[in-house]
């Protein structure tokens, strides 16, 4: 039953994304980590492909007898009582917040969802979902159904694409429309909200890395955008230092050029374990983030030390340090640099050595770094391309720390 009392008191969408950080922060959890805790439970054989995660928020109030109801790309509030009027989104405790018009019949007015709607969620799920996410007092995430199948294949369409949702207050709508994924506007820093994540294999975490472009031509997107403005990649990282440098953040990150050289399968993450790199389903406590895409997206993941503990390492970036990176960067246009962990004391040692680290690809899908003396011929040409930059004084600050070796077995690797 829906009650308008409920909806008009939903925080504002900046004010529900600062709760959830902050809740996550005080946790030391990021969130994909919460998110890949709750999977287990959105892709159970009862559960799953029938619903995703939203951020609770509202935009405008409603007035009496008004529901918020989507029909094709367009949610605005509506007094009509229609029985193709469903609930899409719910609270934590599955009480109805936003609607959607269900089009059963191919012929008529165009719907939201015309492939049908999964049932509301039950009381079980419910329970579940709120003992996850009341583990860590996050109390502004609620449930909705799915992508439609139309919407899963503009998401999956060749580059891949994500919505981005505008509200017209003055007119209380809100449209949804699919931007490349690469689009500068996906990188405003503080006006743009994550606020649905789908729990579904087919739009998982594997899609999003298998996403990300090759070597080359994240090296050839990224100098082409510092030409364009005119600017060198040493300028870029200079204008970076105070935000890396600062007291609050010094030592913590450094700068990778976001990439990927083979695509994943269901299930897989990039794991760090020493020297190499490589796809693993392993579910270990002891596996953490390590690399971020600009919009704080985990991308690849290391083991820690046994004899370490999840306190011992720097936090992922929190919310104000990605807002300032995106900022400098996006003034550029540059989306092609993402935040990295700082090289570990061992490699500081071999690094002050005189060495830096050479990536190689190799059969079986893996990445072993390799230490080699920086004036190494083999670290001229074409074929290397540099990947990572420390931020930090210790080890140079802006000093390449790592490259990739393109070609393997005289082929390049995308």
């Amino acid at each position: 039953m829906f009650d308008i009392t409920h909806y008009n008191r939903l925080p504002s969408i900046s004010t529900a994304s600062t709760t959830l950080h902050t809740a996550l922060a005080s946790s030391n959890l990021t969130l994909d980590a919460l998110l890949t805790q709750l999977r287990p439970l959105f892709t159970s054989a009862e559960h799953k492909g029938k619903y995703g995660v939203w951020l609770l928020h509202h935009h405008f109030d409603l007035e009496e007898g008004e529901r918020m109801v989507k029909r094709g790309a367009v949610t605005q509030p509506s007094r009509e009582r229609s029985g193709r009027i469903v609930a899409e989104r719910w609270g934590a405790g599955g009480e109805e917040l936003e609607h959607a018009y269900y089009d059963s019949d191919a012929d008529s007015e165009e719907g939201a969802y015309s492939d049908g709607l999964p049932p509301p969620p039950p009381a079980e799920f419910i329970r579940q979902f709120q003992a996850i996410t009341g583990a860590y007092g996050i109390d502004c995430l609620g449930i909705c159904c799915p992508p439609s199948q139309a919407e899963i294949e503009t998401l999956h369409a060749s580059g891949g694409y994500m919505y981005m949702e505008t509200c017209d207050a003055e007119g209380r709508r809100h449209v949804l429309t699919p931007v490349p994924v690469g689009d500068a506007n996906l990188l405003r820093g503080e006006s743009v909200f994550k606020t649905t994540w789908s729990m579904a294999d087919d739009a998982g975490f594997g899609d999003l890395y298998n996403r990300l472009p090759s070597i080359s031509t994240a090296t050839a997107t990224l100098h082409a955008k510092l030409a364009s403005t005119n600017l060198t990649l040493d300028v870029l990282l200079s204008r970076l230092r105070p935000l890396f440098c600062s007291d609050e953040y010094r030592g913590k990150y450094g700068i990778w050029l976001v990439h990927h050289h083979f695509n994943l399968e269901e299930g897989e993450r990039m794991v760090k374990s020493g020297a190499v790199t490589q796809p693993t389903r392993d579910r270990s406590e002891k596996i953490v983030a390590e690399r971020w895409s600009a919009g704080e997206d985990e991308l690849e993941h290391a083991y820690y030390d046994a004899d370490k503990k999840p306190d011992d390492l720097p936090p992922p970036p929190p919310a104000e340090f990605i807002r300032q990176f995106q900022e400098i960067t996006g003034a550029y246009g540059i989306d092609s640099l993402g935040i990295c962990y700082p090289p570990s004391q061992e490699d500081l040692k071999t690094l002050h050595n005189g060495y830096m680290f050479m990536e190689t690809c190799l059969e079986g899908r893996k990445h072993v770094l390799t230490p080699i003396s920086v004036g190494d011929a083999s670290l001229d040409g074409a074929s290397v391309i540099k990947t990572t930059w420390s931020m930090s004084d210790d080890a140079g600050f802006g000093e390449c720390l790592c490259s990739c070796f393109v070609p393997v077995h005289g082929m390049e690797v995308s």
